[in-house]
């Protein structure tokens, strides 16, 4: 994973430290220990929610109460992997999720539960595209809980509504790419790297040798293209005018600024949440709850789907 990620692009809030240290720590991972954490973590997330897990619920592969289907979105999200550890979950885990939910008679809703701030451009507008069509027109949601950017709202944007916990972020659509220079390093230690190669870009972006600004311009072309696709990606999944998504300039927002600009749809705690994606399926009034409903008030014009 960290080989795939030298300079590709990535779609991840550029505050986010903590990327090396979630892929050090699948390095490391006890893929059955983890798997075994996954199982106690769906419990957590079911009461998390304030539901309780039905007796038949473990029995199936997704977190499950109440019918509804939570699937979690956490840590640094990676291609060509298939399972979430917490820290990471694979692409490929939320297409499997998603579709399993899709294809399950007992399952009305499907909820994702985001806390990421991103990981890989590769592979994760084909995932977030894939959402709707796996769902099986199943009503979707994205909670924010707290962390929702760059790759991990790509995700939610493929979801019918995003609600935000108060306190969550969202947002950081962009892209970003890194090189990593050894030239003056090697230099000072005496050492000096010779490529002898056939094609003239062959060693293109190679990391003991300063990059040409030639080669810059064409990995900047390549994040422009990848950029562009995300813009759209939000634009159609928000209902947005890609102007208004690209002048976000991959700015981070608070659940109150994300409102407005029309990123999310209401923002409440969890529970609220929960309660109001079920009173949506069973056709109930959200006014009959004990609890305030979702706050949705937003910009003049937005359209907020949340009721």
């Amino acid at each position: 994973a960290i080989s795939r990620m030298h300079l590709r692009e990535l779609a991840i809030a550029a505050h986010y430290s903590g990327l090396q240290t979630d892929l050090q720590m699948l390095a490391a991972a006890n893929h059955e220990q983890a798997q075994a954490d996954f199982i106690r973590r769906r419990g957590e997330m079911i009461e998390a929610y304030g539901l309780a897990l039905a007796p038949d619920g473990m029995n199936k592969p997704f977190a499950f109460a109440s019918g509804i289907a939570i699937i979690p979105v956490h840590g640094s999200l990676i291609n060509r992997f298939s399972p979430s550890f917490g820290y990471v979950t694979g692409y490929h885990f939320i297409r499997q999720q998603t579709y399993m939910a899709g294809q399950d008679p007992d399952v009305r809703g499907i909820f994702f539960d985001s806390n990421s701030f991103g990981g890989e451009g590769a592979g994760c507008f084909e995932c977030a595209g894939d959402i709707q069509r796996l769902a099986a027109g199943k009503p979707t949601l994205t909670y924010i809980d707290s962390n929702c950017y760059s790759a991990a709202y790509a995700m939610a944007c493929g979801t019918d509504r995003i609600v935000s916990t108060p306190s969550g972020g969202s947002g950081s659509v962009g892209v970003v790419s890194a090189h990593i220079s050894m030239e003056k390093m090697l230099t000072d230690y005496g050492i000096k790297i010779t490529f002898i190669h056939a094609g003239d870009h062959k060693v293109d972006g190679n990391p003991y040798q300063d990059l040409p600004d030639s080669v810059k311009a064409d990995i900047q072309a390549s994040v422009n293209g990848l950029m562009n696709t995300f813009v759209a990606h939000v634009a159609k999944g928000r209902k947005m005018d890609e102007k208004e998504v690209r002048a976000t300039q991959a700015r981070i927002y608070r659940a109150d600024e994300a409102l407005s600009l029309g990123l999310i749809d209401a923002i409440a705690t969890p529970q609220e949440a929960m309660r109001a994606f079920l009173g949506e399926l069973s056709g109930s009034n959200l006014k009959l709850l004990k609890e305030p409903p979702m706050t949705t008030e937003a910009k003049p014009g937005a359209d907020n789907k949340a009721t």
